[in-house]
Formats: structure tokens, sequence, C-alpha cells
């Protein structure tokens, strides 16, 4: 049972009911807590126990490959919880670790791992790639053989700061001194 994708369904249908349904069965969950001693609580109550979960639970850190740049290119054979369960998959068949030992993870830990896997996984295609005639491109024009190397997924390629122009008249005056180890 997928408890926040039957909260988004019933958020999406507008069906209050269903909403506080849902919102008891998954602080239940996540609490260890029988949903019918939540009855006896408000819905603000539950609600805010709810907001502190996805707080505590909601990583800190922005992984490059949990960001997506493609429109929208559902397969077909996708279901609802299928990128959670990718991701477990993916802890599972390279460390060899259970569920309950992926489940125990902080999501920060688990999201760093994954992403080492994709890495090297990326990296391993790149080298056996650049072994193959296909990474060659032939030149007719000066008969010689050129490199091409494999394209990487957006999340992997360095992205430029945007440079800001200031404003002269808005830099400080005088001596900027450094607090605490940081500028800015």
């Amino acid at each position: 049972m997928e408890l926040s994708g039957d909260l988004f369904d019933a958020a999406q249908d507008q069906d209050e009911e269903a909403i506080q349904e849902a919102l008891t069965h998954y602080v239940g969950r996540a609490t260890n807590t029988e949903p019918q001693a939540l009855q006896d609580h408000t819905l603000v109550e539950v609600v805010e126990v709810f907001r502190t979960l996805q707080e505590r639970n909601a990583t800190r850190v922005v992984f490059p490959f949990l960001e997506s740049e493609t429109g929208d290119t559902t397969p077909h054979w996708h279901f609802k919880g299928r990128s959670r369960i990718h991701l477990i998959h993916l802890l599972a068949s390279t460390y060899g670790w259970e569920l309950e030992t992926i489940r125990q993870m902080e999501p920060e830990e688990a999201l760093a791992f994954v992403q080492e896997v994709l890495v090297d996984a990326q990296l391993n295609h790149e080298w056996e790639y650049g072994l193959s005639e296909v990474a060659y491109q032939y030149n007719k024009a000066t008969k010689k053989s050129h490199f091409r190397p494999l394209p990487r997924p957006p999340w992997m390629l360095s992205r430029k700061p945007k440079v800001t122009r200031v404003l002269k008249e808005a830099l400080p005056v005088g001596n900027v001194v450094e607090i605490g180890g940081q500028i800015g």
C-alpha cells in the first residue's frame, strides 16, 4: 500500500474524508500507533504530526540525479511507488542489503549511495563505449577517426554559476570583514 500515494490521490480528488483517513493511516504507520487511537485527535493535530514527520524525513541535500530536465516520458510499465522500489532495488542488488537494512537508513545516506551507484554505472558505460568502434567517428575529409564521447545524463553535467552584476553603488563601502569562515 502506497500511503503517500493514497494521500496524494485523495487531495487531488478533494475528498476531505479520504484525506483525513489517509493522513490518519500514514501518521499511524509512521509513529507505530493504531489508527483508531488517532481518531480522538483533531485533524489539525494529525496534520501537525504529519508535517513534522515530513520535515524529519525530507532530504536536506539536493542530489542532482533527482532533478529531471526531461518532459513526461513515463513508460507503460510504470506503476505507483515504482521510483521507491527502483531505488531499493538499486541498493539491494548493488550492495546485497536486505530491505530492513535499507529502510533503516537515513534518506540522505540512501540517496548518496544511489547516486554513487548511478555514477559508477555511467562511468563503466563510458569506458566500455570508449573501447568500441562506435565511439570513433570516421572523417572522410581528413581520413582519420575522431573520438566522440558518450553523452552524460543532464544531472551529471556541470552547471555554470549564474553571473549577477552588481552596481558599484550597491557594493559595501570600506573593509569587508569575514565572520565565521564564510563570506555572504
